[in-house]
């Protein structure tokens, strides 16, 4: 016997939208169910035989692979006879499973027809908004509930924009539209009225209205579908590009006066101050202020890329670009076939890329070894970045066994201890009117110049870290503490 699938759209439900071969396979042949909540349904030969998916969908503990699934089951049993697989409204029009299927039986080998019958779509655009049918999204609600399988780390998943309008097909399951709705708060606000559209009645409008909040009290007898409208960047601030079409704005000929006088120089010290802020609201374990700080952490970056963009240099999109592409490259033992199994591993092939980073770039390894650390850093902090990177070189510190080995000055036992040493040296400092934080930057700056020399010197007579690192830790006048 040969193996093929026909899919057929159940449309309204009405039969006299079907084509003659529609209504001949749905009488004669072996018909699988998307749901058998459609009116179309109760008509059909053997109605209450027939098998359905409904209760795949009603008892899944997820919904990310069920498209899938039910693809991969329709195949398999397509083994044994030619079989029908019937979905509400038209096959090619907002239905996950019918495009897992075409994709899994086209890997499969296995034939599939699509019988077409009228589109609730050519039914419903008629009483749309006048335009909306030229940016209209169309997705299944399977869709929108797959995006949160995955919780927290689904990273924003939802696969629309709530800038555009949008028409969610294929609700008949409680489980299916609760999802779907979780999904939709992500990016609507909770107060947004979606039409609530039975396909029954796709043609006769006007229809009913429930906001967001309220969505699961959708689902009557029947299919239904949901009309969402486009909001504006004002009412949309839940959607990314919402924010830059405000900033946008403000910088904008009949913006704000304030923001259109600001360049990248006079607000750089927003971002330094709003970052401040925002490890001042982490530190304080404070989620309602971390939330607001890090949104002006965002802004920032915003500002500085509408500038970019109104100067030719750059956009936020060129920003998304090289920052993903970043990530992927400088983590292969996630995207890629490497194997890391420590944070150490991690760490080293993370020097390794941005070694071969630099080459690329055209910087000059040869010269500074240990890598471009931003100047600007706090002085405390640049230290401490030197020193770390100083030790995966094999470079010793200077003083450092000197000052543990001291007598009378015993290593910090704990980070109380270290705090309390680093504050009397700040305090020694201040009564000696020596600026501590010029004075570590001044050290930090010798003792990088020193380390980068000799790793220089290191590559070039072909000797090993250990070696070079020994010659940077030679104590000498100047360095930092002995």
């Amino acid at each position: 016997m040969t193996r093929e699938i026909n899919i057929v759209g159940l449309s309204t439900g009405n039969p006299k939208e079907y084509s003659v071969q529609a209504f001949t396979l749905l009488a004669a042949g072996r018909t699988y169910l998307r749901t058998r909540n459609h009116p179309a349904v109760a008509a059909l030969p053997g109605a209450s035989q027939l098998f359905s998916f409904d209760d795949w969908f009603d008892q899944a503990s997820g919904f990310g692979n069920l498209a899938g699934e039910i693809a991969d089951f329709l195949i398999a049993e397509s083994e044994r006879d030619p079989l029908v697989y019937a979905v509400p409204g038209h096959p090619l029009f907002g239905d996950a499973t019918v495009a897992a299927l075409l994709k899994r039986a086209e890997e499969a080998g296995v034939p599939v027809h699509i019988v077409p019958t009228l589109s609730v779509l050519d039914l419903l655009l008629p009483t749309l908004t006048a335009g909306a049918g030229a940016q209209l999204q169309i997705l299944d609600a399977l869709d929108l509930a797959a995006s949160t399988d995955r919780g927290a780390f689904s990273g924003g998943a939802a696969p629309l924009s709530p800038l555009r309008p949008a028409l969610v097909t294929q609700i008949h399951s409680p489980a299916l539209i609760s999802a779907a709705r979780q999904a939709l708060s992500r990016l609507y606000p909770q107060e947004t009225e979606a039409e609530i559209i039975p396909v029954a009645t796709a043609a006769k409008a006007p229809f009913g209205r429930l906001p967001l909040a309220r969505l699961d009290q959708a689902l009557e007898d029947g299919v239904a579908m949901l009309a969402l409208p486009a909001l504006d960047p004002l009412q949309s601030g839940r959607d990314p590009a919402a924010l830059q079409q405000i900033v946008a704005r403000l910088r904008s000929p009949g913006g704000c006066p304030w923001d259109r006088e600001q360049t990248h120089q006079s607000i750089k010290r927003h971002l330094i101050e709003e970052a401040y802020e925002a490890l001042d609201a982490i530190d304080r374990d404070d989620p309602d202020d971390m939330r607001e700080e890090l949104g002006d952490v965002l802004l920032q970056v915003y500002l500085h890329a509408q500038m970019a963009e109104e100067a030719g240099q750059f956009t936020l999109e060129d920003i998304y670009d090289s920052l993903t592409a970043k990530l992927i490259r400088r983590h292969p033992h996630v995207f890629g076939d490497v194997i890391a199994e420590s944070a150490g591993a991690v760490l080293e092939n993370w020097d390794q890329i941005k070694r071969r980073e630099r080459r690329e770039r055209g910087d000059s390894e040869e010269e500074r070894p240990l890598g471009k650390i931003p100047a600007d850093l706090p002085a405390l902090a640049r230290a401490q970045t030197v020193i770390r990177r100083a030790g995966r070189a094999g470079i010793d510190v200077p003083g450092v066994h000197t000052m543990e080995g001291a007598p009378g000055r015993p290593e910090p036992a704990n980070e109380e201890e270290f705090a309390g040493a680093l504050f009397a040296l700040a305090a020694a400092a201040s009564k000696a009117g020596i600026d501590a934080e010029g004075a570590l930057r001044a050290a930090t700056q010798r003792f990088e110049r020193t380390a980068n020399h000799s790793l220089v010197t290191a590559q070039a007579a072909g000797t090993t870290h250990e070696t070079a690192g020994q010659r940077a830790g030679e104590t000498r006048k100047g360095d930092p503490v002995r």
